[in-house]
């Protein structure tokens, strides 16, 4: 899993690595020595119990309805935007 992504997720609990029984291999794109390519490396291993894990992610506290119905509606009236230029490109 990428790195940024699991930062992205709530507070994990980590267990010592004989007791777990799940694993998160976290990596990250890195230049390599001639920094004409990447490299796919392995940044840290995160050891946790499956249930803690499911418990935590699971736990989903919504944000408010009236700003995700504002951020719906500001994509909407772009999607709008576009296909409004759309039908002009075409007509000319």
């Amino acid at each position: 899993m990428q790195t940024t992504f699991y930062d992205t997720l709530p507070p994990l609990p980590e267990v010592d690595r004989a007791v777990a029984d799940f694993a998160f291999f976290l990596y990250d794109l890195e230049a390599a020595g001639d920094e004409t390519r990447l490299d796919l490396t392995l940044k840290r291993t995160v050891y946790t119990k499956f249930d803690a894990v499911l418990e935590q992610i699971a736990k989903f506290e919504a944000g408010s309805l009236a700003e995700f119905t504002q951020l719906l509606q500001k994509k909407l009236d772009s999607k709008r935007l576009d296909i409004d230029n759309f039908e002009t490109i075409v007509v000319e």
